[in-house]
Formats: C-alpha cells, sequence, structure tokens
C-alpha cells in the first residue's frame, strides 16, 4: 500500500527557475525505520516523509515497505551544468 500525491510545477529547491511533474512519497505505515546504508535515518508515521541528498549509491530499507523517488534541482540551481527537476523512482 501506498499513498502519492503529485505536484503540476514543483521547484527544487523552492524557487529555484524550471520545475517538472514530481511525486511526493508517503510512509504507509506508522513505525516505518528507515535506514540508508545500514544506519537508521528516520522513524515514520503513516503519511510522513523524510527527505535527504545522496551523493553515493546506497541501500534504502523500510521496516515495512517504502516507495523511494529521487529528484533533480532546477537548473538555476545547478547552473552551469546543464538540469532539469526530474523525478525517478529508485
Amino acid at each position: 500500500m501506498a499513498a502519492l500525491s503529485g505536484h503540476e510545477c514543483a521547484q527544487v529547491p523552492n524557487g529555484a527557475g524550471y520545475c517538472d511533474n514530481l511525486v511526493r512519497v508517503i510512509s504507509p505505515t506508522d513505525n516505518n525505520v528507515i535506514k540508508v546504508g545500514g544506519v537508521i535515518v528516520a522513524t515514520l508515521n503513516k503519511g510522513q516523509v523524510h527527505e535527504f541528498r545522496l551523493q553515493d549509491s546506497a541501500v534504502i530499507e523500510g521496516s515495512s515497505a517504502v516507495l523511494v523517488a529521487r529528484y533533480l534541482k532546477g537548473q538555476t540551481v545547478t547552473s552551469p551544468a546543464i538540469s532539469d527537476p526530474s523525478v525517478g523512482s529508485a
């Protein structure tokens, strides 16, 4: 079970130029222990979200079902590198 919501034109981070259709991931259960690279980073209840920056690959786990989505920053934040906000499942 998962609860998802969308956004017509989200900016990552808020106020950055250019936008895309993004998805927000919400924990479907209470007491969902989230680990990144084997380290507990959060305990989420139903409807809560945890966001973090990831520089390298890592194993992301939950004590119950989880859905992971990645977001790319808007181009005006990453300039001169070329990018555009985007979301993809991991």
